[in-house]
C-alpha cells in the first residue's frame, strides 16, 4: 500500500478510501517511512514565504522568550526543549526538518542528525543546534559547533546554536562563553565577532561570529537563554 501511495496518492485514495497510513507509520521500513513523511510534509500548509536571516533571528528570540517563561520546561530534557522550539517555529509556518539525516557525522563515517533544519523553497537555509548547559563545557559546545559545519555542506548564510543555561551566575557564564567562542578554532577564518552590548533582556544574550567561507561571509549566531531554577 505504501508503494502505491508514494507513486500515486490519488489512486491510493480510490483503492483504499478508509485507510490512514499514519496508523502504520511505525511498521514501515525506514526508507519508505522517510519518503512517506516527506510527501506528507509537502502536502501540508505552505512554508513561510518571507524566511530571511532577520525574521528567523527574531522568531528564535520569540521562541526563546516563550521557553524561558514556560515553567513546565524548567527541568525538562534537551530534547523536550528542542521539541518546543521546533513546534513554535512550525506553527509560525517554517518548513522544518527535525533530526534530519544530513552531511557527515562527527566520526565521519555516516550521515548524522541535525536538531532542526530550516528549509526555504525546498533547499537548506539554516541549521539550528541546541544544547543544555550548566557551565561552559568546552568539549560539549565544540561538538555542537563542529556538527553544524559537518552538516552544512553548501554553506548556509546563517546558522544558529542555542544554549539552554541553568546557572546561579548567568553573567559569569556569559563572559566565559564569549571568550570561548571568540577564541574558538572554527573551520573557516573568523573575520568579525559581535557581542550585543545593548541587549534589553538581561536573561537572554546573543553574539554573532562571521566566518569567511570561500570568499563569502557566513554567520553563526550564538543565543544563550537563562533557564530559571
Amino acid at each position: 500500500m505504501i508503494i502505491i501511495y508514494l507513486r500515486n496518492t490519488d489512486l491510493f485514495k480510490v483503492l483504499f478510501p478508509d485507510v490512514d497510513l499514519k496508523e502504520y507509520r511505525d511498521l514501515m521500513p525506514k526508507d519508505l517511512r522517510e519518503q512517506f513523511e516527506e510527501l506528507n510534509h509537502r502536502a501540508s500548509k505552505p512554508p513561510k514565504k518571507d524566511v530571511s536571516e532577520t525574521t528567523l533571528l527574531q522568531d528564535l528570540f520569540f521562541c526563546s522568550e516563550r521557553l524561558q517563561a514556560n515553567h513546565k520546561y524548567k527541568e525538562s530534557s534537551e530534547d523536550d526543549m528542542n521539541d518546543y522550539i521546533r513546534d513554535l517555529l512550525t506553527i509560525s509556518g517554517y518548513d522544518l526538518r527535525d533530526q534530519t539525516r544530513q552531511g557527515t557525522s562527527n566520526a565521519g563515517r555516516q550521515a548524522g542528525e541535525v536538531d532542526i533544519l530550516v528549509r526555504k523553497l525546498d533547499f537548506p537555509y539554516s541549521i539550528i543546534e541546541a544544547l543544555k548547559l550548566s557551565s561552559v563545557k568546552k568539549e560539549y559546545i565544540s561538538q555542537h559547533i563542529d556538527k553544524i559545519y559537518k552538516y552544512d555542506t553548501l554553506g548556509n548564510k546563517c546558522n544558529f546554536i542555542i544554549s539552554y543555561v541553568k546557572t546561579n551566575d548567568f553573567l559569569k557564564f556569559w563572559k566565559k562563553y564569549l571568550l570561548f567562542i571568540k577564541l574558538y578554532n572554527y573551520p573557516f577564518k573568523l573575520v568579525k565577532f559581535t557581542e550585543t552590548l545593548n541587549n534589553q533582556y538581561p536573561e537572554l544574550k546573543w553574539a554573532v561570529t562571521e566566518l569567511k567561507r570561500n570568499d563569502i561571509i557566513t554567520k553563526l549566531y550564538h543565543i544563550v537563554i537563562h533557564i530559571p531554577s
